[in-house]
């Protein structure tokens, strides 16, 4: 990818897509789903760059934020958990767990595709790095699935693919205590965050005030660390200079109508 980037006659694309990559804890496990610093902690031991440029350069980004950069609703606020292992140190001190004494090995469960298993493995070696110990837990698709739905992972590999581009999309189904287990698979559960997102969705005539209150449920989401955030997807188009308009949308769409060629 990178030597396509470089060449000076290659028509190359970039588009972010709406495609995240992260994982999430269980938050009725009795450690890692009890404790804010922790799940914290962890947030800031992991070098997402280092991951993307180890693993998939070109194809991802660090993810930073639930809206991407231009989505509705978007702020370009700093992130929060930008790679700091002294702090990480400190917040598992904090929590009483300091180095990682004391704790059992987080288990990162994922469905067994050779992609999850190399994203885990290097999750596992940055881990490592502050003292946590790591155990994988690599499982059938079907396993996965129910695992998911009856809250037997402590923490596990998930996603979203956004089917339309609002808010509302991704933080409802995620957070709001009435899809536990059923597509809130952390048992997140903050009646606030629920407040928020009932108020937004009845809010149909003021779009900006709608807008801030998905703003409050993403600061308050990401201070209770629910997620370990890893990385976007993009998507990389390699063209003719005698193609035209070839675009990709964020959805990962592409309308070749609009597509034109020269002779």
């Amino acid at each position: 990818q990178q030597f396509l980037l470089d060449s000076p006659s290659a028509q190359v694309t970039e588009t972010k897509l709406l495609n995240n990559y992260f994982y999430q804890f269980n938050l009725a496990d009795p450690y890692w789903g009890k404790s804010r610093l922790l799940r914290q902690a962890l947030n800031y031991a992991l070098n997402r760059q280092a991951l993307i440029d180890r693993l998939f350069k070109g194809e991802a980004q660090p993810m930073e934020s639930f809206l991407p950069a231009g989505f509705l609703g978007y702020e370009p606020n700093p992130f929060p958990y930008e790679h700091d292992q002294n702090k990480a140190q400190q917040l598992l001190a904090a929590a009483g767990y300091p180095q990682g004494k004391g704790l059992p090995p987080l288990e990162l469960a994922y469905n067994d595709l050779e992609s999850h298993q190399i994203v885990a493995r290097e999750v596992k070696r940055q881990l490592n790095e502050i003292g946590i110990a790591v155990k994988l837990r690599p499982v059938s698709w079907p396993v996965y699935c129910e695992g998911l739905e009856a809250g037997k992972f402590t923490c596990f590999r998930s996603g979203w693919s956004w089917e339309y581009a609002d808010p509302d999309d991704f933080f409802y189904a995620n957070f709001h205590s009435s899809r536990l287990g059923l597509s809130n698979f952390s048992f997140y559960q903050n009646p606030q965050v629920d407040y928020w997102l009932d108020a937004a969705r009845g809010e149909t005539k003021d779009n900006n005030k709608r807008m801030q209150l998905y703003r409050q449920i993403e600061k308050q989401v990401m201070e209770d660390a629910p997620i370990l955030w890893l990385f976007s997807w993009q998507r990389l188009g390699l063209a003719s200079p005698r193609v035209h308009n070839l675009k990709c949308t964020p959805l990962d769409l592409v309308f070749l109508h609009e597509v034109r060629f020269t002779p």
